[in-house]
Order: C-alpha cells, then sequence, then structure tokens
C-alpha cells in the first residue's frame, strides 16, 4: 500500500475536502459582504452541509473564518515571492517585503488582524500549523524568508526574520536592527490605526510608512560603506 492510498492519507483527504466546502463558503461570503457577515448558518447553507457537521470540522466561527481568510495570506505570498523576483540587495528586499506586506494589511485591515492577533496567539498559532498540516500544497514556498515566516504570527519576530540578511550582510548590527524592528513595527501600526479610522486613505498611508522607513535606515546606516 502506497503512502498516497494510506488510511491516514485517505482521511487527510477526506477532511480536507469537507472543509474546503465550508472554507469555499466562508471566503466568498467575506469578499462580497465582509466578515461581519459569516454565520454559522449561513456558511453550513451555502457549503451544503448542517452546523453539526461544521462543528465537527471546526471549533467556532472564528476558526473557520481564519481558515477562511488564508487565501489573502497566500495572496500576498505570490505577490511577494514575484517582487522579489532577482532582488539580490538586502536592503532592497526588506523594503519590498515591507511595503508589499503593508499594502496588504493595510488593504484588508480586518482580515490581516485576525492572522496577527496578540490577543489569540496561541490559538492562531495552532491553527495556522493545522492549516498547512491539511493542505500543505499551500504552504508559501519560492525562497527560505517567505517559507520561514509561513507560520509566524509575531510581527516582531517575522520582522526580525526579514532584517535577519541586513545583520547577516553586516549592514545593522544585531542591537540596531532589534532597535530597527522596533521602530519600524511603531511606524507601521501608527498608520495602519490611522486606516482603520478612516483618517488616511490607503495609498497617502503606504507613502508615509514607506517614507518613514526609509528615514530609520538612514539614520542607522548613516556613515557605512555602500
Amino acid at each position: 500500500m502506497t503512502a498516497a492510498t494510506s488510511p491516514e492519507e485517505r482521511t487527510r483527504l477526506r477532511q480536507q475536502r469537507t472543509m474546503t466546502y465550508f472554507i469555499e463558503a466562508a471566503e466568498k461570503i467575506v469578499r462580497e459582504e465582509g466578515l461581519e457577515a459569516v454565520t454559522i448558518r449561513k456558511v453550513s447553507d451555502a457549503a451544503g452541509y448542517t452546523s453539526a457537521t461544521l462543528y465537527h470540522y471546526f471549533d467556532n466561527l472564528d476558526h473557520l473564518v481564519f481558515f477562511a481568510t488564508m487565501g489573502y495570506y497566500e495572496e500576498y505570498s505570490k505577490e511577494l515571492s514575484k517582487r522579489l523576483a532577482g532582488v539580490t540587495d538586502p536592503l532592497e528586499a526588506y523594503h519590498v517585503t515591507a511595503k508589499t506586506f503593508a499594502h496588504h494589511v493595510y488593504t484588508n485591515p480586518e482580515v490581516f488582524s485576525l492572522r496577527f492577533s496578540v490577543n489569540h496567539s496561541d490559538k492562531i498559532d495552532a491553527y495556522a500549523r493545522q492549516y498547512y498540516d491539511l493542505f500543505p500544497e499551500k504552504r508559501p514556498s519560492g525562497f527560505d524568508l517567505l517559507s520561514r515566516t509561513s507560520m509566524v504570527n509575531d510581527l516582531g519576530e517575522r520582522n526580525a526574520i526579514y532584517l535577519s540578511p541586513l545583520v547577516e550582510a553586516g549592514l545593522l548590527s544585531e542591537e540596531d536592527a532589534e532597535e530597527v524592528n522596533d521602530l519600524t513595527r511603531i511606524v507601521f501600526r501608527f498608520y495602519l490605526q490611522e486606516v482603520r479610522l478612516g483618517s488616511l486613505d490607503v495609498e497617502t498611508a503606504l507613502a508615509k510608512c514607506d517614507y518613514y522607513a526609509h528615514r530609520v535606515f538612514d539614520f542607522y546606516l548613516k556613515g557605512r560603506p555602500a
């Protein structure tokens, strides 16, 4: 008996197939009506199953919604892979990564807040692991840093991973990288809040976030050889 036809694999595929019906139904509602429109009954009806069946596969509505919004993260990952193709300079790669991430988060702040929620970090980590266990083909690939961050949901830890090539290249000391991490996250969160409050449109917030991120690096890299 091959691995592809083992009982464990058949069980995973059956679970994957059923969960996909619910996930696709919920994602359609999110994209067309927004997060607040997602309910257990509405998703169950759209998927063609009962609510009891849904609860057999998902802990609660938050669990389902988390899975349903992973498509947004996959879109970000694919775009980032394309934008980084051919980029070899670690500083340029960091700025491309940060700007791409900010664009996706600022455009869909409510959706991404689920993935990077501070209040439910333990559950989110478990949900992310489960998602990629069930759908290994959806785990981001293409370059090492994206793969390493695919199941990292803490913004500080993610940012540190993307800053690590600058430390390895000698552009930043480890101490400076920690400060840059703090400062760039402060800037990122501030303009995210401005977008959510409606004080700034997305494009303006992105431009300001990118400007101040460059200013931070200008300060720490000043005097270093080009």
